[in-house]
């Protein structure tokens, strides 16, 4: 899907030979010319800053996901849940800004 300012301007399914699950494989892919990708920036920030990638669509707009760290409730969390949780969230804030 290509969006443009919020709005769906057009739909699109490419047909493909390569189908891969990982995000850093996607990229290399991309990378090695083996055909284009739709990834998150904080992939493919430093490629396009290195000149290795090239943004295709520039004003198409990437939709917001969350991020969840999912746990076993209980009362008292485990420290190193706590500091692992806490980690997650301190990397992912820098890198998403």
């Amino acid at each position: 899907m290509v969006r443009t300012k919020g709005r769906l301007r057009r739909a699109a399914r490419p047909s493909c030979r390569l189908r891969l699950d990982s995000g850093e494989a996607i990229r290399d892919a991309a990378i090695a010319g083996l055909g284009i990708a739709y990834l998150p920036g904080f992939l493919v920030d430093e490629d396009l800053a290195r000149g290795r990638l090239r943004a295709l669509l520039p004003s198409c707009e990437q939709e917001k996901v969350p991020i969840l760290a999912i746990y076993p409730s209980k009362r008292y969390l485990p420290a190193k849940v706590r500091r692992f949780i806490d980690l997650m969230v301190e990397q992912w804030r820098a890198t998403l800004r």
